[in-house]
């Protein structure tokens, strides 16, 4: 406030008073009460000055008996100076000052993604996190993210940039030994098909060789495992000829059509 407020102030004067507050908060200035500093009709304030300044911003010179309205100054740091001359018997001016914390601007969700807390505004020291529909994974930039979460710094910016939800990839799966692959894409949801070189290869387990890209980038089968199927040899069923007969590893045959000598 002016000196000897709400008296009249002294003559010959000048005060400088100094508001500092906590980097990433802004200084809300409020004149109340009453005000009255010497004027002119004709000239602004060419007697008593009042003047308000930040590290942006000057406000002023004020003078005069109306209130000056509601100062944001968007600063944490703010100048106040008042001279005065050697007439005059105005009463002066009386501020209060509130802070309210640096607003950042307010995060764009990403497509398939959500933001939470789901808050109107954010403002300094406020943390926001991102999650990514079922089957979408978060990246930044090109680098997969286990989580993503950003904080409101000081100066009104967020400390990292978006992070983007992306379909999950679980790239080309790989391929079996003496066995076939079959599969059009790589993305979530979609089906590659195992098979084996028949007849003599026939696939291991209870498995139908079907695998399907999961939610973590993986393939797996029905089961869940993200095991590949192995084909292993297999001699088949022998096809016994007519009039023959198999006896342990030798094959003995008579033809019936051979006449007799």
């Amino acid at each position: 406030m002016s000196p000897e407020f709400p008296s009249s102030y002294p003559k010959l004067s000048s005060c400088d008073y100094h508001i500092r507050v906590e980097e990433g908060f802004s200084i809300v200035l409020e004149f109340v009460h009453s005000f009255d500093v010497e004027t002119h009709p004709d000239v602004k304030c060419p007697y008593d000055v009042l003047k308000i300044k930040t590290q942006k911003k000057e406000y002023g010179p004020l003078c005069g008996t109306s209130l000056p309205s509601k100062m944001e100054t968007g600063s944490n740091e703010v100048d106040v100076t008042f001279t005065t001359d050697s007439s005059g018997t105005n009463t002066g001016w009386k501020i209060m000052y509130t802070t309210t914390a640096m607003p950042c601007p307010d995060p764009v969700t990403p497509p398939h993604g959500q933001i939470s807390p789901s808050n109107t505004r954010f403002i300094f020291k406020d943390r926001i996190r991102l999650t990514c529909e079922l089957g979408y994974e978060l990246l930044q930039g090109n680098v997969g993210l286990s989580s993503y979460e950003a904080v409101c710094k000081k100066d009104g910016t967020w400390d990292k940039p978006m992070a983007r939800c992306s379909l999950v990839d679980c790239t080309r799966p790989d391929s079996i030994f003496n066995g076939t692959l079959d599969f059009t894409t790589t993305t979530y949801q979609s089906v590659a098909r195992y098979g084996c070189n028949g007849p003599f290869y026939v696939m291991k387990g209870n498995g139908d060789g079907k695998y399907t890209c999961a939610q973590d980038g993986y393939w797996k089968d029905s089961e869940g495992s993200n095991a590949l199927p192995k084909c292993e040899p297999s001699c088949g069923s022998p096809t016994v000829r007519s009039l023959g007969r198999i006896i342990g590893d030798n094959r003995h045959w008579r033809n019936s059509s051979r006449g007799k000598s």
